[in-house]
């Protein structure tokens, strides 16, 4: 009778009865995954295992899974994690994915700690850990080794927004020195849209009807949580789309007629910004919370600024939170608790 071991250094062993002594065949490897394998196909006789299971390299395996992340997610979550597989990469270079451990990890997250903030770490072990999730499901590693690593403690911290007055200040400037993205600023900041999804905005998506846009998915993009969301149109956003030529196929077409680039438009956000002299942490992003922190501040409840932003969790919505509190000032005044008179002021006059 045979059975798999690994010794006190993680090596595996087949261990097999021979007479009455007790053999120990070395599998060669730390891989539980490779050792499962050629525990099934060991032969004590032959005392042979499956044969050598090439094992993959981590260059490899991350070019396959960046394929298959842009085949699956938007623009903006393969440039994350290209960058952030980059990162890794950096850090522990080409070498078998069996030998990449939890400690190996660990070791990434406290030198990242050192030079980036806790929020940009955690999301780093999240697309490392998603990564990992991916080559456990194609069988090339037995386990992931992010799996026992807790990110750093994250600090919810509201993000540079601009508030109503900003917001309509900018845009009559915009629209007294006729600048060309007057219109695409209006817009990101009345409905909340990511970049990428303003950019591959088509006239179909708009339904003057019902006054809405539809965010979706299409040939060539997908959103970043891979679901259509329905956005009611503002007034303002209303009566400036009824006035935008409609012959193009894209809503807000480039410069020569084509999309955007996302890089192009954040930096002429940026240049708008620095010559409107307002918070330079301002960038095109921010115009979606300045929607989210307008529609809270005006008691917008949470649940509704979730369902327009298009967000998966509240948790993401719950930074915006203490903007308002007028509506739970309301629910608290209607718990009615009514005191006697003569013993609340004669409790007062003992204290």
């Amino acid at each position: 009778m045979a059975s798999l071991t690994k010794d006190k250094f993680g090596s595996y062993y087949i261990v097999y009865a021979h007479g009455t002594k007790r053999k120990w065949h070395s599998l060669k490897t730390k891989n539980k995954m490779i050792a499962e394998e050629r525990f099934m196909h060991f032969s004590p006789r032959k005392k042979i295992s499956v044969p050598e299971i090439q094992i993959q390299k981590l260059r490899d395996a991350s070019k396959d899974f960046l394929k298959y992340v842009d085949a699956t997610w938007s623009e903006a979550t393969y440039n994350l994690y290209s960058f952030t597989i980059q990162k890794i990469l950096c850090e522990w270079g080409n070498r078998d994915l069996s030998m990449i451990t939890t400690k190996e990890v660990e070791m990434y997250k406290a030198r990242r700690s050192q030079v980036a903030t806790p929020n940009t770490v955690s999301i780093e072990l999240r697309v490392i850990k998603s990564f990992f999730n991916k080559l456990c499901e194609w069988k090339q590693i037995s386990e992931n080794p992010v799996r026992g690593v807790r990110p750093p403690k994250r600090i919810d911290v509201t993000p540079a927004f601009l508030n109503k007055e900003q917001f309509a200040k900018l845009l009559n400037s915009l629209k007294a020195e006729a600048n060309p993205y007057y219109d695409i600023l209006l817009f990101a900041g009345l409905t909340g849209v990511r970049k990428g999804e303003l950019i591959h905005l088509t006239w179909p998506d708009v339904d003057f009807k019902k006054k809405s846009i539809v965010i979706q998915n299409r040939p060539g993009f997908s959103t970043k949580t891979g679901k259509t969301r329905v956005i009611p149109m503002h007034p303002l956003v209303y009566d400036m789309l009824q006035k935008r030529d409609k012959s193009t196929e894209w809503v807000f077409p480039g410069d020569r007629g084509g999309k955007y680039f996302p890089n192009f438009l954040s930096s002429r956000f940026k240049k708008i910004i620095r010559d409107n002299k307002l918070d330079d942490r301002l960038h095109f992003h921010s115009l979606r919370h300045s929607c989210a922190s307008m529609l809270v501040i005006d008691g917008v409840s949470l649940y509704h600024v979730q369902r327009i932003l298009g967000h998966t969790t509240s948790r993401i919505t719950q930074m915006y939170a203490h903007l308002g509190g007028s509506d739970l000032l309301d629910a608290m005044t209607k718990l009615d608790i009514r005191l006697d008179e003569d013993m609340t002021n004669a409790s007062v006059q003992k204290v």
